[in-house]
């Protein structure tokens, strides 16, 4: 048998305690323990919690750094279209592209604009070298017209976008 409890209004309720899944309508709402909080419905695509699934960094938002990681897509499989022997030009490809994204995420991390502006020349120097790397595998017969073509206007974005921003 459920207690009841007296409010001063003479109206009896449940004990909270006893009835955890109601709703608490004891005397002592605001400091009751056993109280649970109404939920806001969410939507089936809303995630679980409150926390979002990953934090985002600043740096993800320059559109630079959108375009070196979408080039560094390109490149991933680029690579993998490179047949036994040509494993210099490759590792050669895979540092300079990876390069590209890590020079801009750290020189937009600097404070000072010199430091800023020399760690996006550095990402500049290495898009140069992938679209030296591209075109040297152009004429080894390694890359496909469809694939050089988007590596080159990808990294002619990259580097306009990065010469505006080392000022």
């Amino acid at each position: 048998m459920p207690t009841v409890k007296r409010q001063r209004d003479a109206t009896f309720l449940l004990d909270c305690r006893q009835f955890s899944s109601l709703r608490c309508r004891c005397p002592f709402r605001r400091r009751c323990r056993f109280r649970r909080r109404r939920r806001r419905r969410r939507s089936p695509s809303e995630p679980r919690c409150a926390i979002k699934p990953h934090p985002k960094l600043h740096h993800e938002d320059l559109d630079a750094y959108r375009v070196a990681i979408e080039f560094l897509a390109v490149a991933a499989t680029l690579l993998a279209q490179y047949p036994r022997g040509h494993a210099g030009i490759a590792d050669q490809l895979r540092r300079a592209a990876l390069s590209i994204p890590l020079n801009i995420a750290e020189g937009y991390g600097k404070r000072g604009r010199d430091d800023r502006a020399r760690f996006y020349d550095i990402a500049r120097g290495s898009a140069h070298e992938c679209g030296a790397i591209l075109d040297a595998s152009k004429v080894l017969g390694i890359v496909n017209e469809e694939t050089f073509g988007r590596g080159k206007a990808l990294l002619y974005r990259v580097v306009s976008m990065l010469v505006k921003m080392a000022g």
